[in-house]
């Protein structure tokens, strides 16, 4: 054994910066560098939807549904997904209300 390595063991508190990041560059990588290039996960959330009009549709308005002769409806939010709920009781997804040219929603809001 050396007398630079005996005094190293002995004297571990007194090593440089320099000695301290060699020893811990694996923990530094891992820890701190690789954390920096993760891609951050994307929070889910419901669409913005937008009734015939242009004007933003909110969990529980009231709509005039132009398809599926429902009538009114109200605009109901299960888990990140709408549904437009008649009287009667029937459901249909925002999905199918879609207009192809516009992408909005074929309904109008009930003021």
């Amino acid at each position: 054994m050396s007398f630079y390595e005996s005094f190293r063991s002995e004297k571990k508190n007194l090593l440089c910066p320099s000695e301290l990041l060699v020893e811990n560059s694996n923990d530094y990588l891992r820890n701190y560098m690789f954390g920096l290039f993760k891609k951050k996960k994307k929070e889910k959330k419901a669409p913005q939807l937008l009734d015939i009009n242009g004007e933003p549709l909110n969990e529980g308005d009231r709509v005039e549904v132009l398809r599926y002769d429902l009538g009114e409806c109200t605009l109901t939010l299960e888990g990140l997904h709408y549904y437009y709920e008649s009287a009667s009781g029937e459901k249909v997804s925002y999905a199918k209300m879609i207009d192809a040219s516009t992408e909005q929603q074929k309904v109008r809001r009930i003021s």
